[in-house]
């Protein structure tokens, strides 16, 4: 089974798979953040669950129209004990008939923290500039702050046991670098929508698991204290 709802969401849909899980069924987030496997876990029980990390820039455009707007198309998941379980190669065999790409990971925490530490890094600064990722790489100071809050997210990973390889680091700028000048991200499209805002679960993780661990993150700060003010209004705007 594929989970794939806002992090906002997770809880409140989680509470409600009880009727779809069989004994071996297999609950696979695909979503942003490094905690929506551990709140799964807590409502179905740990056997249940698959991290899985998703690479693609797409939206909404409408209902029932979804838009690839750039950037890599394929998913990566695996056990969350590091085990190799036949169910999860039964999976790669299912996307693989299908025609996607995929890949099977024994380190699928180390996976979602590397694209984590991406996520906040373009959401942080397309969001807060207002602008396309073209624009934030070329401009010195700009890239400079995406580069640091790719930094700080790394920090608090390793202060928190799922330390991101510095090759991991410098994929996740590669990354920012070769994808398509005008991308943006969904935090930026949700701002501007007037939806309702994954920051919580992103910026805002970062700030308080920084703050457990004494770790200091005043880029992550930064744009959490420019978007919070947004997520409030988007919130209340949307309910």
């Amino acid at each position: 089974m594929l989970f794939c709802v806002k992090a906002f969401d997770t809880e409140p849909a989680a509470a409600r798979l009880g009727p779809l899980l069989g004994e071996s069924t297999a609950v696979l987030s695909l979503q942003n953040g490094v905690d929506n496997e551990d709140k799964l876990a807590q409502a179905i029980g740990q056997d249940h669950v698959l991290g899985g990390a998703a690479f693609i820039f797409a939206g909404k455009a409408e209902p029932g129209v979804i838009v690839h707007t750039g950037g890599p198309t394929s998913i990566t998941f695996g056990e969350l004990d590091g085990q190799v379980s036949e169910r999860a190669q039964r999976l790669l065999g299912c996307c693989q008939q299908a025609g996607f790409a995929a890949e099977l990971s024994p380190s699928i925490k180390t996976v979602l923290w590397a694209k984590f530490a991406f996520i906040c890094a373009q959401a942080g600064m397309t969001a807060a500039a207002r602008l396309p990722i073209g624009e934030i790489r070329t401009v010195d100071a700009a890239w400079a702050g995406f580069q640091r809050l790719v930094a700080e997210v790394a920090a608090v990973a390793e202060a928190d046991g799922s330390p991101i390889p510095a090759a991991a680091q410098e994929r996740a700028l590669a990354l920012a670098q070769s994808v398509e000048p005008a991308s943006f991200s969904s935090l930026h499209d949700d701002l501007v929508a007037g939806r309702r805002m994954e920051l919580e679960a992103l910026h805002g993780f970062v700030v308080r698991r920084a703050a457990e661990h004494g770790v200091p993150v005043p880029m992550s700060e930064a744009i959490y204290a420019i978007l919070k003010p947004w997520a409030i209004r988007n919130q209340h705007t949307e309910t």
